[in-house]
């Protein structure tokens, strides 16, 4: 790599470290926009490459990571949806039959006796 950093465009890093870039924004892809996260990437790239130092004897991208994966963080920061208690509308009977069918369901489908586990979860 005798090519220094400074001597690219951002672009130029921006394509050659693209596999690295979509490695990250797919672990939260899932839940996010792919699109979104892939432009806070490019802001968090700007930020490596404006604060980036040749002479630090670190790969630009192992620098940049810290930046990219901050980005993405402060945005998911910034977009999440916090849940009140108030906005449950849940029944203990509600939840209860809820708990109960999914552990049935459970136990049916890996064949396990049951009687005494509900008895002292329930009672």
């Amino acid at each position: 790599m005798s090519v220094q950093v400074r001597d690219k465009t951002l672009v130029e890093l921006i394509k050659e470290n693209k596999n690295l870039i979509c490695s990250i924004i797919n672990k939260y892809s899932r839940y996010y926009e792919f699109d979104d996260l892939y432009q806070v990437s490019i802001i968090g790239i700007m930020k490596a490459y404006q604060n980036y130092r040749q002479d630090a004897g670190v790969k630009f991208m192992t620098y940049a990571y810290k930046y990219i994966l901050s980005e993405i963080l402060a945005f998911i920061n910034n977009n999440r949806t916090i849940i009140n208690s108030n906005d449950i509308n849940l029944k203990k009977d509600d939840l209860t039959s809820i708990v109960l069918n999914t552990f049935n369901s459970f136990v049916i489908g890996n064949k396990y006796d049951t009687t005494s586990f509900k008895k002292s979860i329930f009672c």
